[in-house]
Parts: C-alpha cells; structure tokens; sequence
C-alpha cells in the first residue's frame, strides 16, 4: 500500500504541477465517486475555460477481503486451511475534458489496471486471524468516457462507462 502512494504521488503530483503552470483560468477539482465496486478518487486542473486534464486512482483496496498480511511465500508452519479467496485492483485514468457547453463536460479517459487474484489462510498469528496469498495478476489497458453536469460554479456530478471499471459516478468540487 505504502508503494503504491509513493508511485502516485511520483505520477500525478508532478504532472499536476507541470499542468498548473500552462493554465490560463486557473481552477481545479476533486471528486470523489463509484467504479468497479470500489472508491474512485480524481483530480483534475482545468486549463483553459473548456479544456481539462483529469488524474484518477481506483481501488478496492479498503474492502477487497483479504486478510492480514500479504506473504509471498507460504512457509512450513504456516497456516495451510484456506478461507476463501478474491479479487482486488488498482486502476490509474489519464483524461481529457471539454466542456460542450456552461453545464456539459464530456471526458475521454485512458485506463491502466492492474488486476489479482489472492487467498486467504487461516492463522491466528497473524492479525485479522490469518494472512493471504497473491495467486495471479493481470495488467490491462481500456478506455472510456463520462459526461458530467456542473450543478454550480462549486459542484459538478459525473457518470460514465469504461470498458475495465464498466459503470462509474460520483460528484466533483471545485477550488
């Protein structure tokens, strides 16, 4: 988890900064919404009074169901009863925005997610009563679009399609 915001930070921070600095009507957003069963954070810096650049991270992370620790490798005496398995994933979005008209934002996104497989073992040494075993994972591209309606000068609500996050909304506020 650690990693994975440190390569965030290195990703979106830098390029915020860079898109901050060619800006002419400087406003951002942040939003927070629904994707493939997970929570969906966005930035976003507007560039111009139509165009916009939007950074989004996904991720079940906080409730895919694993338990405890990762191991990488299961040991002798370690726990071998296993209970149950799942899914988790990380997903990065970079998008282009444009605003059709005062109220309309239609965005384009291109999507990188990393997808895994994990079970779980039971094993009263280790908190949450056992740990989990990453079984297999998978890198995907996709692409997709949402529309969004601007409420006011603050609030914008979103919904769209991606084919690897399928359905996804949420709501933006501006600074």
């Amino acid at each position: 988890m650690k990693t994975l915001l440190i390569i965030v930070a290195i990703i979106l921070f830098p390029s915020i900064s860079f898109a901050n600095n060619i800006q002419t009507d400087s406003t951002g957003a942040f939003g927070v919404g629904y994707a493939l069963e997970g929570l969906q954070l966005e930035l976003i810096t507007q560039r111009t009074v139509t165009q916009s650049i939007h950074f989004t991270f996904a991720s079940n992370l906080l409730w895919d169901g694993s338990l405890g620790e990762k191991k990488t490798k299961q040991l002798w005496n370690y726990g071998q009863e296993i209970a149950g398995s799942g899914e988790g994933f990380y997903l990065f979005d970079l998008g282009y925005g444009y605003k059709i008209n005062p109220n309309v934002r239609l965005t384009t996104e291109l999507s990188f997610c990393w997808e895994y497989q994990y079970t779980n073992y039971i094993d009263k040494r280790f908190k949450a009563g056992g740990y989990h075993m990453i079984d297999d994972t998978e890198f995907k591209l996709g692409v997709g679009a949402t529309t969004s309606y601007c409420i006011n000068n603050d609030y914008e609500i979103y919904a769209g399609y991606n084919s690897i996050k399928k359905f996804n909304a949420g709501i933006r506020f501006s600074f």
